[in-house]
């Protein structure tokens, strides 16, 4: 048995890279917000919304980075592999510990400058195991004797990742700010939908971090909010 963690260089790189992803989207989102709400509402009663929702966005983001950084730490430190003959074992702090023989393995697939993914019979049981893990050219040596390694497509989930809550902060921008309920109404319902989706999104995913999904729950404030907003637009225009 060997073990392997994950390189501290690229710890800390992959920590400030998350902040600095964060920040220019928070600030694209905000002043798309500002300008869908200044050409609907005018300049003046812009004024009178606008520092309410600062404040509201100001004080999410600032609990969310300090938060999301400190499980990000967690995670990446905690990350291990151990590797034997016939198995593998990831262990990482707040997410199940996965275990996958060899004889369970039905692919294993290497994405170019991102690292390996060993997948089992179990769709629920997978191993990523990424390029900046410590030896990983021993750990793939040592898996290509279980099976042939394929080369896989990559998928740019980071970017997907960003284009989600970009729209999403303009959604919610859009409708704080907006007096319009034929852009509103729309925009709610997209919104609601796609919160909702994210919460049974997260809470099914078996490797992500228990304290992301206790505190996911949260997310039921912004729906209640986007709701209560609906409601009030859409009765006072009728």
């Amino acid at each position: 048995m060997k073990e392997y963690k994950l390189s501290e260089n690229h710890i800390k790189l992959k920590k400030r890279k998350s902040v600095l992803l964060a920040l220019p989207i928070i600030l694209i989102a905000i002043l798309s917000g500002l300008i869908v709400g200044s050409y609907e509402n005018g300049f003046q009663e812009l004024i009178i919304v606008l520092p309410m929702v600062l404040i509201l966005i100001v004080i999410a983001v600032i609990i969310g980075l300090k938060f999301g950084n400190r499980i990000n730490n967690d995670t990446l430190t905690s990350y291990r592999i151990e590797l034997y003959e016939n198995k593998i074992i990831k262990y990482q702090k707040n997410i199940p510990t996965i275990e996958i023989e060899q004889i369970e393995v039905i692919s294993i697939t290497e994405y170019t400058n991102k690292g390996i993914m060993i997948n089992s019979e179990n769709k629920a049981k997978n191993i990523f195991v990424p390029v900046f893990t410590e030896e990983y050219s021993e750990i793939k040596e040592s898996l290509s004797v279980w099976m042939n390694i394929k080369e896989g497509k990559n998928k740019n989930e980071q970017l997907l990742r960003n284009i989600a809550g970009f729209g999403t902060a303009i959604g919610f921008m859009v409708v704080m700010l907006c007096e319009n309920p034929y852009i509103v109404i729309p925009v709610s319902i997209i919104m609601i939908a796609v919160l909702i989706w994210s919460i049974v999104t997260i809470f099914r995913n078996s490797h992500i971090d228990r304290r992301i999904k206790k505190n996911t729950l949260f997310v039921i404030v912004p729906i209640l909010v986007i709701l209560a907003r609906t409601l009030s637009i859409t009765f006072l225009e009728w």
